[in-house]
């Protein structure tokens, strides 16, 4: 972890302090590429502080969604086969778009205004549209989700801000430490696997 911000509203300005003060702390270097779910306000602030920066939707946020706007396609395997498709399995432009299309006509969504403005944001959440940057294989802001996950099981609303700070700072440390330990045993020991190309990369390695 970089960095982390403790923010009680979600506002256009407080977001832009957010971003601001990051890159004072990063002395001026900014991300190549931004996860974030789909609030407008984040959308607008990181358009305006880093320009430059590839955003992207979290692919998790949006499968939250996707079921809800199915209506009554929820139970049609076809169709949430088809609707994965064209999130994940072509590496191709034409390939996405032909099949989005075979898929609007087929199921009769060309009125659906949802489907109309998810298509204008393709480019945001579909990985065909960002093989041009290094992304390591990430498609969602899942970890800063774990990080929410990991510090709510100890930390509660009635908590002072002086409480929470503890907690956020056991966290951390314990994640560091762990990962410390990775590190050493990757560096010393040889992983348990029966897969020889495995093997034979450990040993050259160590």
């Amino acid at each position: 972890m970089f960095g982390c911000a403790f923010i009680t509203n979600k506002t256009t300005e407080t977001f832009e302090w957010v971003l601001e003060t990051f890159k004072k702390s990063m002395a001026g270097a900014k991300p190549k590429t931004i996860f974030t779910d789909q609030d407008q306000a984040m959308s607008n602030v990181i358009a305006k502080v880093l320009p430059n920066s590839r955003h992207r939707l979290c692919l998790w946020h949006l499968q939250k969604k996707f079921v809800s706007r199915f209506g009554q396609l929820k139970s049609n395997e076809d169709f949430k086969n088809m609707f994965d498709k064209c999130l994940y399995g072509y590496d191709d432009e034409k390939e996405f778009d032909d099949c989005w299309n075979d898929m609007i006509q087929k199921y009769g969504l060309e009125e659906k205004e949802w489907f109309d403005r998810l298509y204008e944001l393709r480019h945001k959440w579909c990985p065909v549209f960002s093989k041009d940057i290094l992304c390591a294989g990430i498609l969602s802001s899942q970890r800063s989700e774990i990080t929410n996950r990991a510090i709510s099981l100890k930390a509660n609303k009635k908590n002072s801000l002086y409480e929470f700070f503890h907690i956020f700072e056991a966290t951390l440390q314990r994640w560091r430490s762990n990962e410390k330990a990775d590190n050493f045993k990757r560096k010393t020991k040889k992983p348990k696997t029966k897969c020889k190309l495995l093997k034979q990369a450990a040993e050259i390695t160590l």
